[in-house]
């Protein structure tokens, strides 16, 4: 059970992303983040109310933590968008949340599977073909490797740790997921306030925003509660190899939907993520 919630996560998360990088040309990526964010608070409310979990102290210090992890990994990772390639940029976050993870784990003395850990190292090289950018024969030719952009990528990564680690570890998920999805919402609407401010422009949502918004919150709500849960029957390490395979589940929906070409390296990304994915499945068993 544990290995299909995680891939049920990977692939919320990547329809979700897919989804984002289809609206953020028009509404902005911080704009969108930030609204999507508190959009699914619409599935998460109802959800934790029926699941009748009562409310602790420990599962809120979970969920603010994740929740503040969560706030400046995106605030990092839209930086970075603005400074290098998106599809870079998220790759280098989801590559280094993969590893900080495991090394997270190692260092706290949690027991771990070493095929797990094993699995991780198929999973970030996917990761990293997959988001290679469009362009020049050779991709990695328009990547901009200068070290703060990059440096903000990988820290993105990091922060993200604490979500993956503290929603993994929780008793109860719901409560830490709704309490983190509050603090994450929290965050992002600081920042956007202070970036409208900065250019003149007021914060206001309209019509346009509603498919976007919807689609982009709630789906990554429902990854996250699959994420979670899948944690609680499996490592976390082979949970966030599995779930972070997310970017691939998102080139792959770019190519079925819209015909987005995928070029060798990255068809051999996906490939290398649905390894990954089977070695962690294969630690859960």
């Amino acid at each position: 059970m544990g290995p299909a919630l995680a891939v049920l996560a990977s692939l919320a998360w990547g329809w979700s992303t897919h989804e984002a990088a289809r609206g953020a040309g028009r509404l902005g990526s911080l704009r969108l983040t930030a609204w999507s964010q508190a959009s699914g608070l619409l599935i998460l409310i109802p959800c934790f109310v029926l699941s009748g979990e009562q409310l602790e102290w420990r599962g809120v210090l979970a969920g603010a933590a994740a929740g503040v992890g969560s706030g400046w990994s995106l605030a990092l990772l839209y930086d970075a968008c603005t400074r290098m390639a998106a599809g870079p940029a998220s790759g280098v976050s989801g590559a280094g949340a993969g590893v900080f993870t495991l090394l997270v784990v190692t260092l706290s003395g949690a027991g771990w599977s070493p095929v797990a850990a094993i699995s991780m190292v198929p999973c970030v090289v996917g990761i990293l073909l997959v988001s290679l950018p469009e362009g020049r024969a050779d991709p990695l030719a328009s990547i901009d490797w200068r070290p703060f952009p990059t440096i903000e990528a990988f820290a993105s990564g990091f922060l993200m740790t604490i979500y993956y680690v503290a929603l993994g570890n929780t008793d109860t998920p719901l409560e830490s997921i709704l309490v983190a999805r509050l603090v994450a919402s929290a965050f992002l609407f600081a920042a956007l306030r202070r970036t409208m401010t900065r250019a003149g422009t007021r914060i206001q949502p309209g019509v346009s925003w509603i498919w976007p918004v919807l689609s982009v919150g709630i789906s990554g709500s429902f990854g996250t509660i699959a994420y979670s849960l899948a944690a609680t029957r499996m490592s976390t390490v082979a949970s966030v190899a599995i779930a972070a395979t997310a970017p691939a589940v998102t080139g792959g929906l770019g190519f079925l939907r819209y015909g987005d070409r995928l070029r060798p390296a990255q068809i051999a990304g996906l490939g290398a993520c649905i390894v990954g994915a089977g070695l962690a499945s294969l630690s859960a068993a």
